[in-house]
């Protein structure tokens, strides 16, 4: 199910539908700052899930696996937010958002919240029965997506 709503988000993103009521209504100004802040705000994005990711080194996959000698990493963008890599992607398309300013921007936001949303209670409870009270200590520290908000 998370698949299918962030291929939904990204999607509504990168399909033509500025024409297309009602996903091509406008719902921020079309101004040159607004889709450099839009910009800046995506290019910010990414750059955290790729440190994220590249921070994570070994023990990242594509799926939920536990590698050899695997350990929790709470150092680096870890240390702001329990999933990075979401958090990352969701800033990004924020930042899509505010540059193309159109309803189809905000349901991709709304679509891509709601997956990473489902994706981490599914990676929380593996974490969990994986490493135990340390990862429950970790969620009790540090945010899930947001930092602060556990």
């Amino acid at each position: 199910m998370h698949l299918i709503l962030a291929g939904a988000a990204f999607a509504l993103i990168a399909l033509p539908l500025s024409n297309v009521p009602p996903f091509g209504l406008k719902v921020l100004p079309s101004t040159k700052s607004l889709f450099v802040a839009g910009l800046a705000i995506m290019i910010c994005g990414l750059a955290f899930a790729v440190w994220a990711r590249r921070h994570l080194g070994q023990y990242w996959s594509g799926t939920i696996t536990l590698k050899e000698s695997h350990r929790l990493i709470r150092t680096g963008p870890y240390a702001i937010v329990r999933h990075p890599i979401y958090t990352g992607f969701v800033i990004g398309m924020v930042g899509t958002a505010v540059a193309q300013g159109q309803v189809r921007s905000i349901l991709a936001v709304v679509l891509l919240v709601a997956s990473y949303l489902r994706k981490t209670k599914i990676e929380e409870t593996w974490l969990v029965q994986q490493f135990g009270d340390e990862y429950r200590t970790y969620q009790k520290e540090v945010g899930a997506l947001i930092p602060g908000i556990k």
